[in-house]
């Protein structure tokens, strides 16, 4: 029976009942970043008035030092909606090895579309996050407090 199963990008390792097994493949040399390796990267907004905050995760210790930089492409923008201060309607811009960004001057309301894209030293694009629509708002939402 198998209890667990870790992954790296050259070795699998997995533990049965009794003792751990360790499966290193034949790419051993240099780390392979292929259509047979998936890592999920999450990422998350939350919203203000006029501000999107973008937080992703989980840093760059799933890379094993292959991580040069992270970059936020703004796939694109809601039409009538104004472009973030920061970056502009379908660009990118690079963030350095920050895990989080805030667009500043969005129009309250009205859909943007972003992404994380991650890229090693030799500017390879080595993951990606999921495409969010993200929205800012000036709403709060209020709830009472029901005492017994």
């Amino acid at each position: 029976m198998i209890k667990s199963v870790i992954c790296y990008s050259n070795t699998l390792q997995y533990q049965e009942a009794s003792a751990y097994i360790r499966i290193i493949s034949p790419f051993t040399v240099k780390a392979d970043y292929g259509a047979d390796e998936y890592y999920h990267l999450p990422l998350f907004f939350v919203l203000g008035n006029g501000t999107i905050q973008l937080i992703w995760g989980p840093g760059g210790h799933f890379l094993q030092g292959a991580l040069n930089s992270y970059r936020v492409h703004l796939v694109s923008c809601a039409s009538g909606a104004n472009s973030p201060n920061e970056v502009g309607c379908g660009s990118s811009v690079n963030v350095g090895l920050n895990t989080s960004f805030t667009a500043t001057g969005v129009t309250n309301l009205l859909r943007y579309k972003f992404r994380v894209e991650v890229y090693d030293a030799g500017n390879n694009l080595v993951a990606t996050t999921e495409d969010v629509d993200a929205f800012a708002t000036s709403l709060r939402a209020l709830f009472p407090v029901v005492r017994r």
